[in-house]
């Protein structure tokens, strides 16, 4: 994705505006508000010219310091600000229930930030609308970008006079942008009108709360200093938006001030006394470089005359959202994160240290590398399956993250936000609703099974029989705070220990492969399914273009399969044909990994380099070779340490042969339904 740099911000300050009409510009701008002696009644007549000067002038900084996306999002701790507002957007897609396929409209979509990732994420036709020149220009470069020109489209017009038939949308959203309508009755008719019958629109207000007291003098300045910083007319309270979403004829399902339960707080970025590299520029000391920059780049006439005015109303505005959000704010606290030591200390799981390398010895004997049948395999697969992760959990967690699983990646994307937008597709096939129970099959240490319990607001329950796991999980989900919506059980889930009917969904990431038997297998979960829910999964597959009497080929599989503790990799029919015969209707299938952008295997490719995952590329595992090598030799690690990291470089490396033949994938996608 275009990137933008101190020049990019100078090129677009004033958007549209001519350079030498700037500074009347500015004056306008601010005669509008009640800090310079504006009215209400007159902001909201000159709505758009107001609105239209705001968004010429303030663009420019909003992207150089803010991203794509314009809008502020409830934040995890550990989270970076990016990923809050990518899964932010993700939860708007899940709330609609968006479905592939469908028409779906942005009111106020800026330069579309938003507009990109639900259209890609939920595979739908997004319009955006939008009555400012520049930003429609910029957000059509950066559609050009993406790739997204044929699902992603701009239409210019005033959302208050909307230029679409009645009945014209299947899902409506705003993200903080119909706080700029002069009459908000009027704007949520218009969606009302444009929204077909039984569907739904979702939003974002920015809004006065009840603590907001209209006689309290500072209270009033705040609110006046956000309404310039921002281009608002008049910021209504929560009760006005509710009031006037149903006197415009809108049923309201549910509505909630979504601030309120940030674990981290919606402003933080915008404190002054926060530091952070993931968001330098707008932190105190990001903002200072930026004024400056502004200020030579106006003294020398690069930058129009007024621009400093730009930057002095919008970090006033950013002043006012830090003081209204609220003085009180806690120390942002980090997940945990695995290191050398705790790699170290978790090597060999709940295996007896002594104990490492004979079960290092009998866990190869399993494989065909090693003399081994697929018959003995399968038939001691419990004991083969948690051997391996108790040799291996380590190893994955270090690299990896809590999330042990691929996942399609676009362009511009890290590791990790490719992976959370996964689980979250995962989430929205299944059509997940606040309360629902769900089981995650084959858990892991519950990386997928907290972030879709938290981004839907469903218990989760997942379902291991690794015991090492488990109480990692236990840990991790301590230090997350989901306690009480995550838990762990353990058992086989060839014989699973619930009744009947018990889950209103079910999912598995990349682990239902481990299963000696597909049929067996799919029908405990068909049996522990709700009548009429879904189970979603992602399954490791043989494609198509795999040829069992090839010898290359049969290298590949073997190596997969002994670095990655699989009895044996069933093709994409076997598993289709599995999910059948157990009673499942498929709903749909797909091998996801045909159209990822960026190669799912690019984290192991070892050609490639990546500061976010520089524990995976050839250097960081070199580095970390050497150091198991050592930490075994001092004996701080088990004997048969290194023997487990070389079976995982060669897993490594049938991945990324299998995925470059397209042999392999690890991402066969399908949605099955159980019958009512």
């Amino acid at each position: 994705m275009l990137k933008v740099g101190p020049l990019d911000l100078v090129s677009g300050l004033s958007g549209k505006i001519k350079k030498d009409e700037v500074l009347f510009a500015v004056d306008k701008y601010e005669k509008y508000h009640a800090s310079f002696g504006g009215l209400d009644e007159e902001r909201k007549a000159n709505y758009t010219d107001m609105v239209n000067k705001y968004y010429d002038l303030a663009t420019s900084f909003y992207e150089y310091g803010w991203g794509e996306s314009f809008h502020f999002a409830p934040r995890w701790k550990g989270e970076a600000l990016r990923e809050s507002i990518k899964r932010h957007e993700h939860f708007i897609a899940l709330q609609l229930g968006l479905k592939p396929g469908q028409k779906v409209l942005d009111v106020g979509c800026g330069i579309g930030g938003p507009l990109r990732e639900i259209a890609r994420f939920s595979s739908t036709y997004v319009t955006g609308i939008n009555n400012n020149e520049y930003q429609i220009t910029r957000g059509k470069v950066l559609n050009r970008v993406a790739g997204v020109e044929q699902t992603c489209n701009f239409e210019k017009a005033d959302f208050m006079k909307m230029p679409f038939p009645d009945n014209s949308f299947d899902a409506v959203y705003s993200l903080e942008a119909t706080c700029h309508a002069p009459d908000v009755v009027g704007c949520y008719k218009e969606i009302y009108r444009v929204l077909k019958p039984d569907q739904y629109f979702a939003a974002d207000e920015w809004c006065m709360t009840e603590t907001f007291d209209p006689n309290n003098q500072d209270h009033q300045q705040i609110k006046t200093e956000i309404e310039l910083g921002n281009g608002l007319p008049d910021i209504r309270s929560t009760r006005q938006c509710l009031a006037a979403l149903k006197e415009a004829g809108f049923e309201v399902i549910w509505e909630k001030d979504l601030a309120k339960d940030s674990p981290v707080s919606w402003y933080l970025p915008l404190d002054p006394s926060q530091f952070s590299l993931n968001n330098f520029r707008v932190t105190f000391i990001g903002r200072f470089f930026t004024r400056n920059m502004v200020k030579a780049l106006e003294y020398v006439g690069i930058a129009p005359k007024g621009s400093q005015r730009v930057q002095a109303f919008l970090e006033k505005g950013a002043d006012g959202l830090f003081v209204g959000g609220n003085l009180q704010i806690g120390n942002l606290s980090e997940m945990s994160k695995a290191g050398a030591l705790d790699l170290a200390s978790g090597l060999g799981g709940k295996i007896e240290k002594d104990d490492v390398l004979s079960a290092v010895d009998k866990y190869e004997k399993y494989h065909a590398s090693f003399g081994g049948l697929d018959e003995e395999r399968k038939a001691n697969y419990t004991d083969m399956v948690n051997k391996y992760y108790d040799l291996a959990t380590s190893f994955y967690e270090y690299g990896w993250g809590e999330s042990f699983h691929f996942a399609p990646r676009w362009k511009g994307e890290s590791l990790r936000e490719s992976i959370k937008r996964h689980e979250h597709f995962l989430a929205l096939q299944l059509g997940l609703k606040p309360g629902q129970k769900v089981l995650d099959v084959g858990c892991g240490i519950g990386g997928p099974l907290r972030e879709i319990a938290r981004f839907s607001s469903t218990s989760v329950t997942g379902l291991n029989n690794n015991e090492y796991q488990i109480t990692r999980g236990k840990v991790l989900n301590r230090v997350a705070g989901v306690e009480q919506t995550c838990n762990f059980e353990k058992a086989d889930f060839m014989k699973m220990p619930f009744q009947d009917n018990s889950f209103d969904a079910v999912y598995a990431i990349e682990a239902t492969c481990h299963a000696p038997d597909a049929v067996g297998c799919y029908k405990e979960i068909y049996r522990v399914l709700k009548p009429g829910q879904s189970f979603a999964a992602y399954e490791w597959c043989m494609t198509d273009s795999f040829d069992p009497n090839n010898q290359n080929h049969q290298r590949i599989k073997a190596e997969i399969e002994v670095g990655d503790g699989l009895p044996d990799i069933r093709s994409t029919r076997q598993c289709l044909a599995a999910l059948k015969e157990a009673g499942f209707e498929v709903i749909w299938e797909k091998d996801l990994a045909k159209d990822s952008p960026l190669p799912w295997y690019l984290p192991l490719d070892t050609s490639h380099f990546s500061l976010n995952s520089f524990r995976l590329t050839a250097i960081g595992r070199f580095f970390t070779k050497n150091m198991v090598m050592a930490l075994e030799y001092v004996g701080l690690a088990p004997k048969g340490s290194q023997r487990v990291q070389s079976f995982l470089e060669k897993a490594a490396e049938g991945l990324v042969a299998g995925g470059k033949k397209e042999i392999f994938t690890p991402m066969y996608f399908f949605l099955a339904r159980k019958p009512q």
